[in-house]
Protein backbone atom coordinates (compact mmCIF):
# COMPACT_ATOMS: atom_id res chain seq x y z
CA UNK A 1 0.00 0.00 0.00
CA UNK A 2 1.53 3.47 -1.01
CA UNK A 3 2.00 5.70 2.24
CA UNK A 4 -0.21 9.08 2.15
CA UNK A 5 2.34 12.16 1.96
CA UNK A 6 2.22 14.60 4.72
CA UNK A 7 3.04 17.76 2.94
CA UNK A 8 0.18 19.23 0.92
CA UNK A 9 0.54 21.92 -1.39
CA UNK A 10 -2.36 23.68 -2.78
CA UNK A 11 -4.44 26.71 -3.90
CA UNK A 12 -8.27 26.73 -3.88
CA UNK A 13 -10.34 29.39 -5.75
CA UNK A 14 -14.25 29.33 -4.64
CA UNK A 15 -17.36 30.97 -6.28
CA UNK A 16 -20.33 31.49 -4.29
CA UNK A 17 -23.38 32.52 -4.97
CA UNK A 18 -26.16 33.37 -2.17
CA UNK A 19 -29.57 33.79 -2.66
CA UNK A 20 -32.56 34.67 -0.54
CA UNK A 21 -36.15 34.88 -1.44
CA UNK A 22 -39.36 33.42 -2.33
CA UNK A 23 -38.33 30.43 -4.61
CA UNK A 24 -40.77 30.25 -7.72
CA UNK A 25 -40.41 26.50 -8.93
CA UNK A 26 -43.02 27.10 -12.31
CA UNK A 27 -42.01 29.91 -13.09
CA UNK A 28 -37.95 29.09 -12.54
CA UNK A 29 -37.35 32.46 -10.85
CA UNK A 30 -36.64 33.03 -7.15
CA UNK A 31 -38.05 36.69 -5.68
CA UNK A 32 -35.80 38.63 -4.05
CA UNK A 33 -36.43 42.65 -3.02
CA UNK A 34 -40.09 42.39 -4.46
CA UNK A 35 -37.79 41.12 -8.15
CA UNK A 36 -37.85 38.10 -10.39
CA UNK A 37 -34.10 36.42 -10.86
CA UNK A 38 -34.38 33.56 -13.05
CA UNK A 39 -32.67 31.07 -11.66
CA UNK A 40 -30.85 29.89 -14.49
CA UNK A 41 -29.50 33.14 -15.47
CA UNK A 42 -27.78 33.52 -11.44
CA UNK A 43 -26.39 29.75 -12.03
CA UNK A 44 -25.20 30.13 -15.88
CA UNK A 45 -21.61 31.41 -14.70
CA UNK A 46 -21.14 27.76 -13.14
CA UNK A 47 -22.19 26.14 -16.08
CA UNK A 48 -20.28 22.82 -16.51
CA UNK A 49 -18.57 22.77 -12.88
CA UNK A 50 -19.06 20.79 -10.16
CA UNK A 51 -21.26 22.29 -7.72
CA UNK A 52 -22.22 21.91 -4.16
CA UNK A 53 -26.54 22.69 -3.93
CA UNK A 54 -27.99 23.68 -0.42
CA UNK A 55 -31.47 24.57 0.32
CA UNK A 56 -32.40 25.86 3.36
CA UNK A 57 -36.27 26.88 4.42
CA UNK A 58 -36.97 29.07 8.03
CA UNK A 59 -40.32 29.22 9.27
CA UNK A 60 -40.71 31.58 11.90
CA UNK A 61 -43.80 31.35 14.68
CA UNK A 62 -44.58 34.07 17.08
CA UNK A 63 -44.91 32.53 20.56
CA UNK A 64 -46.32 34.45 24.01
CA UNK A 65 -43.44 34.68 26.02
CA UNK A 66 -43.30 32.68 29.08
CA UNK A 67 -44.68 34.64 32.25
CA UNK A 68 -43.39 34.05 35.77
CA UNK A 69 -45.54 32.47 38.47
CA UNK A 70 -45.22 34.57 41.65
CA UNK A 71 -47.23 33.27 44.47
Amino acid sequence: MAKKSSLSYTQTHTRKLQATGMLDIEAGTIDIDEQAKKILTLLSDFDGCNVVLSVQVKNEESLDAPEENIE
